[in-house]
């Protein structure tokens, strides 16, 4: 049995903590097709960055990037920042 490869919107955010640049991930809802996500990346870009100032509070500084992304690429990269 293979696992479904699901997607996340996820966020590169530039914070005031150490390291101070990641990868955030909405775990409320996922993807299973990169497109869809895509679309509502596109749809909701205004609220998820809305939702993400109020998520991270006074330690954000900026919202490098919005995409989709799978859980372990999100691993994978937040590892290259030195998470």
């Amino acid at each position: 049995m293979t696992s479904a490869t699901v997607y996340f919107v996820t966020a590169l955010i530039l914070t005031t903590y150490t390291p101070a640049l990641g990868w955030m991930q909405y775990y409320d809802r996922s993807y299973a097709l990169v497109e869809v996500c895509e679309e509502h990346v596109v749809s909701k870009r205004e609220a998820i960055i809305v939702s993400l100032r109020a998520a991270v509070g006074d330690t954000l500084i900026e919202i490098l990037g919005i995409q989709c992304m799978t859980y372990d690429n999100a691993v994978r990269e937040n590892t290259k920042l030195g998470h």
